[in-house]
């Protein structure tokens, strides 16, 4: 709320707040390595490449507000943000400048936004989703997106693929679907039939 951020460099065992570089609700954060990218209300974008340092405000060229972004493992300078009313921003100069590949479909709001895997640093592959159950798929680093049938009208609100093929998608009403194809089809997996509530956010632990 209100540009609030705070860092740790300890491994999460204190914290502390840093500067505020904007007003607005920041929702989205990534990193990889050094580099912070963040996105919140108002198209808001800001990123730092050295560990949150020091942070530069970028023209995104939208007042809709952004709920994630993401920086691709092997290049900081391509990023692919998403938020509200279909709107899906790309950059492949460091969030210099975004271009706009937004669907057309503004009843959509994206809410969160997975790569292939982040090990695998040749991987092209992106993947957002959202309100009405709506997965989207990019194979060219996010300059083109093409619709996938989730299996659910549930809005979705966490993605995360574990590898090149495999992922899982989590939201409303404890919904889970996973895929094993690379995201082309989704099910679900009985071992969560009992969930409820809204499940905001899936991850995998360092091994």
């Amino acid at each position: 709320v209100n540009g609030t951020m705070t860092r740790s460099s300890n491994q999460g065992e204190t914290w502390s707040l840093l500067n505020p570089v904007t007003s607005a609700d920041l929702h989205g954060i990534d990193i990889d390595g050094d580099n912070f990218c963040v996105v919140g209300d108002n198209g808001t974008i800001f990123t730092s490449f050295d560990h949150g340092a020091n942070w530069t405000i970028h023209a995104s060229g939208t007042t809709r507000d952004l709920k994630a972004i993401s920086i691709h493992s092997n290049s900081e300078s391509n990023l692919v943000a998403v938020g509200e009313k279909g709107t899906i921003l790309r950059s492949t100069n460091s969030g210099e400048n975004w271009s706009n590949v937004s669907i057309p479909d503004t009843t959509i709001n994206f809410h969160c936004i997975s790569q292939q895997t982040r090990q695998n640093y040749n991987a092209t592959n992106y993947y957002i989703a959202g309100s009405q159950g709506k997965i989207y798929k990019s194979t060219n680093l996010g300059a083109s997106w093409v619709l996938k049938n989730s299996g659910t009208t549930n809005t979705l609100r966490s993605i995360y693929f574990s590898g090149n093929d495999s992922g899982a998608v989590t939201g409303d009403n404890g919904t889970v679907r996973m895929t094993t194809n690379a995201g082309e089809t989704w099910f679900a997996d009985p071992y969560f039939n009992s969930a409820t509530g809204s499940i905001t956010s899936i991850s995998q632990m360092p091994r």
